[in-house]
């Protein structure tokens, strides 16, 4: 066996590596977040046991994340579809606005959601000897606060994706996944260290799920979380829907043409 083309294969990863730092984030990205999410939830279970329905409480939690990432991706996927085809070029050279398409955006994302959730609820309803009834009506008061922050937060991504090009696409999909950990999907933020609770404040998801939790496990009142959650979520919005525009007019100046190598 020649051992000259092995080294020349290992050294031309390497230099890719080297040179587009993000395939080396996700190497080391995904066994990170599964370290984090299941440690503290299996310190979240040791804590609960036996308390109460836990299997309401995580399956609720898992619908209402799907939501928040399936719809935040696709958000940034609306853009990453025109790069992949070709076609970012003639989009944006055609009559159609930038708010036109962020409309459509946006509408195409609310039919998705709905046609996601009404899925994952039939098959939760399925698989699990759970009331979809009583489901769907827990699912449907936290939802709409998430879809929120869900838009609001793919528009950092798309930020990102319309000034640095199709070879930062895994950038956007780890934003949304980063904030797992400190949104307390599965648990309260109070399991997390105090410095990542501070992190966990500033977020709108981390409103909607405490909420969730204290309104299905104690019956207290999830209208102050929800506020919350939706006035950060606003804030969120319009600062990054202001970066997309800002970071569309400077890629534009440079040539939409170069985000496609």
């Amino acid at each position: 066996m020649n051992y000259l083309p092995i080294s020349a294969i290992i050294l031309r990863h390497l230099w890719l590596i080297r040179n587009y730092m993000n395939r080396l984030l996700f190497v080391f990205y995904w066994p990170t977040l599964d370290i984090l999410m299941w440690g503290f939830v299996g310190k979240y279970m040791q804590a609960i046991q036996g308390t109460y329905n836990v299997q309401i409480i995580f399956l609720l939690s898992i619908l209402l994340w799907s939501a928040f990432a399936r719809i935040g991706m696709e958000v940034f996927q609306a853009l990453l579809e025109e790069l992949w085809s070709n076609n970012i070029v003639n989009i944006f050279a055609s009559p159609i606005k930038l708010s036109e398409w962020i409309v459509g955006v946006i509408l195409f994302v609310i039919l998705m959601f709905i046609a996601l959730m009404s899925f994952l609820i039939l098959l939760i309803g399925l698989f699990y000897d759970i009331s979809i009834i009583s489901l769907f009506k827990n699912f449907i008061i936290f939802a709409p606060s998430l879809l929120l922050a869900a838009i609001s937060i793919g528009f950092l991504a798309l930020s990102i994706i319309i000034y640095s090009g199709i070879r930062f696409a895994e950038i956007a999909y780890v934003i949304m996944w980063t904030f797992m950990p400190f949104s307390g999907v599965f648990y309260p933020i109070e399991t997390l260290p105090m410095w990542a609770q501070k992190i966990s404040y500033c977020l709108p998801m981390t409103y909607t799920f405490t909420g969730m939790r204290a309104y299905v496990q104690n019956q207290i009142d999830p209208t102050p979380y929800l506020i919350k959650s939706i006035i950060l979520s606003l804030i969120y919005g319009a600062v990054f829907l202001g970066l997309f525009f800002y970071m569309f007019n400077k890629s534009k100046d440079k040539g939409l043409s170069r985000l496609t190598d």
